[in-house]
């Protein structure tokens, strides 16, 4: 996890790399069913700042496993509730 904490801050590194780390992050905790840090690991891949040229596999991977997420709490309802501005 360290690993992946670092270069998901690494200002230095491509969008791609950065959102990949943060992406896998949140995979691997959703594998050991931590699914509300799995949540925050793909929130900060979809809320980052990616600068530059746009970064979009590995930003709707995250958002497409998020959904999936809610899906299987039965959440997903509640949650695009929500997001209404």
């Amino acid at each position: 996890m360290s690993v992946f904490d670092q270069l998901a801050a690494d200002s230095q590194a491509s969008a791609n790399w950065r959102n990949q780390a943060g992406y896998k992050k949140g995979k691997a905790f959703e594998q050991m069913g931590r699914i509300d840090d799995s949540l925050a690991a793909y929130y900060d891949v979809l809320n980052g700042e990616a600068g530059g040229k746009p970064e979009y596999f590995w930003y709707y991977k995250a958002g497409f496993d998020a959904a999936h997420a809610f899906e299987q709490q039965e959440q997903w309802k509640s949650r695009l509730g929500s997001t209404k501005r």
